[in-house]
């Protein structure tokens, strides 16, 4: 098999487990999108298209298809061309020009996207995270659709907004990987602007697309070569994640001994610590029949709240993403208490004498080993938290819930943000280690359905995300030389095999915070139809922001 063609590598046991659930139709697509202001100089596919094809070389991991998915042995191998054709999608519908907020004077930014954007944003993610990727392609794909103009009050600008949605594989890259490519097709499409510019016969010269983004295999840049650079080895190997025998005894003799034995000895199968009083909502279930069924809520916290939160952080030695969990806690336990008092206890499997919430968070694993944040492969870790039911004064009382964080509530963001910091730069005994112990991935993956979620839910926050702010006003000298990131979203699909419902997150400086919550249809045990579902998730976002806007 070394031998064929193409060949890379063999997968990783994390890069397995990725593939794996998806090849089961468990988890299909990330999405990384950004709202685009672009030059209105030519279409925005001839643009895309010149600007992609520096993406793919700047990437490995984008010229890649994964072979014998099916097996234990799945791997990595490099395809002879990449026909761009096959991986954009346009669509030329603009959206009303309403559905925007803008501020009144041009020359603000547009922070927080109205709740009819939010909707159509939620719509495209809906339709993204639980499809397919083509087979024999690279599992990768961009969706562009074409949004009203940079601005309500400057009709005339020559600057058109777009948004860009890029939609892959976890196979070939965790969430960080998605900024890395918005940063290198940023950079492009300035780059591009600029020899268009300097151009603007409609029948660009081959030899200046040549010289901006590389050689294509043919002139219209429609068919491109594959990336040449070196395939970048694996992040979870042995001699990376080292495992001691003290972190690797516990799951397994959980896992050998019967439970009332694992339980007295307080002996876990897994790497989580979820307990009677945890809120795991239903058990993993799976249906091939109608296959994954994530859904979707945006919520969008202005960038002077998220920066007040994070000032209020610091004085008490925390930092954001130990106080997100806080507030995602005080958020679930109101409205699960809210919904037990309104339907007198029904639900299905929920625990309602409710002790403790566990928490996973995604770590990215790039910093401690010296590899750059522009690099795209899986380089993430986790780790689990368990945090306390807040008391029912500080969940119900309107007065309680408008100051910021309770006492308890900071110690607990200074707990979870040390041991944040501990997990990014400490190599040794990491759960994600723990997966090459396994002896079958695939069978591990389905032996979860019917079982108790590992934990309560996640939160995946991608950070701040800056690409500059050129302060060119709309319509104004200069605005058709300038391209910029207006807002960023980040989703993926409802964990079908892990925790109930995850928070997305990633912050700009134009766009502020967005947090898109996603969970698998049916997971939350809540009686009655998915609109209850959503109205359940959506009073968790409110909450979310009205808490932000408390500190």
């Amino acid at each position: 098999m070394s031998q064929e063609k193409g060949f890379l590598r063999f997968a990783s046991p994390n890069e397995r487990r990725t593939i794996t659930r998806e090849d089961l139709g468990h988890y299909h697509a990330v999405i990384i999108a950004a709202i685009y202001a672009i030059p209105n100089l030519t279409s925005i596919s001839e643009l895309l298209h010149a600007a992609l094809q520096e993406c793919i070389a700047t990437h490995p991991f984008l010229s890649v298809v994964v072979k014998d998915k099916h097996t234990e042995k799945p791997y990595y191998q490099r395809v002879s061309e990449i026909k761009l054709t096959e991986h954009v999608e346009t669509s030329d519908v603009l959206m009303a020009p309403g559905l925007l907020n803008r501020f009144p004077d041009p020359t603000e930014c547009a922070d927080i996207v109205s709740r009819e954007m939010m909707k159509h944003i939620e719509g495209l993610f809906r339709r993204g995270l639980d499809r397919p990727f083509r087979e024999g392609i690279p599992p990768w794909r961009v969706v562009i659709v074409t949004l009203p103009s940079v601005s309500t009050t400057s009709p005339s600008s020559s600057r058109h907004r777009y948004f860009i949605a890029f939609e892959y594989s976890h196979a070939i890259g965790d969430g960080p990987s998605g900024i890395a490519f918005h940063r290198t097709l940023f950079s492009a499409l300035k780059k591009s602007v600029f020899y268009y510019k300097a151009n603007p016969s409609s029948d660009l010269a081959p030899q200046l697309l040549e010289e901006a983004v590389g050689p294509t295999t043919n002139q219209t840049g429609m068919i491109v070569k594959p990336c040449e650079k070196l395939f970048p080895q694996a992040f979870d190997t042995p001699e990376r994640l080292r495992i001691s025998w003290g972190f690797l005894l516990a799951p397994l003799l959980g896992a050998i001994l019967p439970s009332f034995v694992g339980n007295l000895l307080g002996l876990k199968a897994q790497a989580s610590s979820t307990n009677e009083g945890t809120w795991t909502g239903t058990p993993c279930f799976f249906d091939p029949k109608y296959g994954a069924q994530s859904k979707v809520v945006l919520v969008s916290i202005p960038s002077e709240d998220v920066n007040n939160v994070i000032r209020e952080a610091r004085k008490h030695g925390a930092k954001l993403t130990g106080v997100i969990h806080c507030l995602v806690v005080r958020a679930l336990g109101r409205a699960l208490r809210s919904y037990r008092d309104k339907n007198d206890g029904k639900g299905k499997g929920m625990v309602w004498e409710m002790t403790n919430f566990v928490g996973t968070t995604a770590i990215n694993m790039r910093g401690a080993v010296g590899v750059p944040e522009s690099e795209m492969g899986e380089f993430a870790s986790g780790v689990y938290t368990t945090f306390r039911v807040p008391p029912l004064e500080v969940v119900m009382d309107e007065e309680m819930r408008s100051n910021g964080l309770s006492d308890q509530e900071w110690e607990a963001a200074r707990a979870a943000t040390l041991q944040f910091a501990d997990a990014a730069t400490r190599l040794q005994d990491q759960p994600i280690g723990l997966l090459r112990y396994v002896p079958s991935i695939r069978k591990w993956i389905q032996g979860k359905l019917g079982k108790t979620r590992d934990a309560s839910y996640e939160v995946s926050n991608l950070g701040y995300v800056d690409f500059g702010h050129a302060n060119v006003t709309p319509g104004g000298e200069g605005e058709d030389e300038v391209v910029e990131v207006e807002n960023m979203f980040f989703a993926q699909p409802g964990h079908v095999t892990s925790h109930t419902i995850n928070f997305n997150i990633v912050s700009t400086k134009m766009g502020g915070m967005v947090v898109c919550i996603t969970w698998p249809t049916g997971s939350l045990g809540l009686e009655g139809s998915e609109k209850e579902e959503e109205k359940f998730v959506r009073g968790v976002g409110d909450d979310l922001a009205k808490w932000f806007k408390a500190f």
